[in-house]
């Protein structure tokens, strides 16, 4: 999978999804997601199709609970931790989506059910994943994807 439009592809995917599910402006940042002691909520999937890889966002739980908010449209304040931890996934997915359709827009891919996921380490960058931080109204957003080597 050649990566010289990897970057754009996630920042406009990622853009797009939360502009247009969460009503979220999404700017690219190279600053470290803000975590301030809280808990981070980490949702992971895998595709299948001309490429296998893994696709990933991770958030602190504040955010993920306003994402939540915004993409069900409840108050906040009624929002659970499971509640915002399925709306992480659902994002993944739509991002991933969005993001595979820029790369290979005549190709499907078989995507998995987001789950839960460790959190991601700035020290796990390898050559075969982007990871890009992004910041939104209430806080930061990390969305990353790997590519299996020899595919």
């Amino acid at each position: 999978m050649p990566a010289a439009h990897f970057s754009t592809w996630m920042d406009h995917s990622v853009a797009e999804v939360l502009e247009s599910m969460c009503f979220l402006t999404a700017e690219e940042s190279t600053l470290p997601m803000e975590q301030h002691g809280e808990a981070l909520v980490s949702r992971r999937l895998e595709f299948r199709g001309p490429e296998l890889g893994c696709f990933g966002v991770q958030t602190t739980l504040p955010t993920a609970r306003m994402i939540a908010c915004n993409l069900l449209g409840e108050e906040l304040e009624e929002i659970t931790e499971e509640q915002a931890g399925e709306a992480v996934g659902e994002i993944a997915n739509m991002v991933c989506g969005a993001f595979l359709a820029r790369f290979e827009a005549k190709q499907a891919f078989d995507l998995t059910h987001p789950h839960m996921d460790h959190p991601l380490e700035q020290s796990e960058a390898s050559a075969t994943r982007i990871s890009r931080s992004f910041l939104i109204e209430e806080g930061g957003l990390i969305a990353w994807m790997e590519i299996e080597e020899g595919k």
